[in-house]
């Protein structure tokens, strides 16, 4: 089973903002010992709003952050890039075969490393300090996709204020919750509710709860379609094939 939760953020809308509420909200379930892949878009600049961007944010000291848009330009006043700076700050992974180039996805993967040795003729079965990414030691829980570009000013608003419309989704994946079917839909619930209870909007709940929306589908394979989302994102290949993958 996969849950789709739908945000939509309008020009001037104050913080706090829903889609940065789901993300701190998700994390609160996340493992430690889990990690995150970040296809920022357009990053914070400086050493203090990437400080304060990851901090409220409660990333995994697990995280890797692709070079985004700006991730190649130098923080003011450093000898260190943008993409640099967030990396030292959210754990020091150093994956090369993700250094992908210029990219204006805006995505975030959240993972669950497999316990057993997943591929024992790489021996790659641990994330920290690894030269190279295997996805075969990965299992998706959850998909973060959309127009939001991963930055204090776009997560946390510029003076508190949304200063454009955005639109993003969220998908989890069932299987990764519990076992019960009854109990996935209670931590759904719950984690719905969370969302909207994180802080009081002046009696105005109801026009927020329209702007998300929360669904939940069936496929056949749910990391299968998620792992191959992270697949699509990371391999570059010589010849492009478009492909249409069923749920």
């Amino acid at each position: 089973m996969l849950y789709f939760l739908f945000f939509k953020k309008f020009e001037n809308e104050s913080a706090p903002f829903l889609l940065t509420e789901a993300i701190k909200s998700y994390q609160k379930y996340f493992g430690k010992s889990d990690f995150v892949i970040s296809f920022p878009g357009y990053m914070s600049k400086t050493k203090k709003t990437i400080t304060d961007f990851i901090g409220k944010m409660n990333f995994t000291m697990n995280t890797f952050f692709t070079m985004g848009m700006n991730g190649m330009n130098k923080v003011p006043k450093s000898s260190t890039t943008i993409q640099e700076e967030h990396n030292k700050q959210s754990g020091n992974l150093s994956f090369k075969n993700l250094n992908i180039g210029k990219d204006h996805s805006k995505m975030i993967f959240f993972i669950k490393k497999k316990e057993s040795p997943c591929n024992k003729k790489s021996g790659q079965t641990t994330v920290k300090n690894d030269s190279d990414f295997n996805i075969d030691c990965a299992i998706v829980n959850a998909v973060l996709i959309g127009s939001s570009n991963q930055s204090y000013s776009t997560y946390f608003g510029t003076h508190k204020k949304a200063d454009k419309g955005e639109a993003d989704l969220l998908i989890i994946d069932g299987d990764s919750i519990k076992e019960n079917e009854i109990e996935k839909d209670t931590f759904m619930r719950n984690f719905y509710s969370s969302i909207l209870a994180e802080e009081p909007r002046n009696g105005k709940d109801s026009q927020y709860s329209k702007n998300i929306v929360l669904s939940k589908e069936m496929c056949s394979s749910n990391n299968k379609l998620l792992n191959t989302m992270l697949q699509n994102c990371i391999q570059k290949k010589e010849k492009i094939e478009s492909k249409i993958h069923s749920f």
